[in-house]
């Protein structure tokens, strides 16, 4: 699962807005405020670029540059925001090291395997 689909899913899990009303061009407040927080957590959590970020949430690379801006300035005052985002955090922080761990357990395997093949009796190689 790539990155941007466990930042959107955890945000729209938390907060109770759809993933297709936080993709989407509506306006109301919950909605934006929604956006706005994965955004922030998407150029937080991975290396994507505005364009990218931009393209994923259908919104131009300046309205993610706003949205991060935004939150980061609600984030001096607003202890609410505070709270939400490092909840929101915490859990795309387990998921992101929990894929991580289970990606380089498979990776280890696989290589296990290939050594195991190329490997003989006594571990003589063929």
């Amino acid at each position: 699962m790539r990155q941007l689909d466990i930042i959107l899913r955890e945000v729209s899990d938390y907060l109770g807005i759809s993933i297709n009303d936080i993709k989407s061009k509506t306006r109301n407040k919950s909605t934006v405020a929604a956006r706005q927080i994965a955004i922030y957590l998407s150029r937080k959590y991975t290396k994507c670029s505005l364009h990218v970020i931009g393209d994923y949430y259908n919104k131009h690379h300046a309205s993610v540059l706003y949205s991060q801006k935004a939150i980061n300035n609600h984030l001096t005052y607003d202890k609410f925001l505070q709270n939400d985002i490092s909840i929101i955090s915490k859990k795309i922080e387990n998921i992101l090291i929990n894929n991580t761990v289970l990606s380089e357990t498979l990776n280890y395997i696989k290589y296990k395997q290939i050594t195991h093949y190329s490997t003989g009796f006594l571990g003589y190689k063929y």
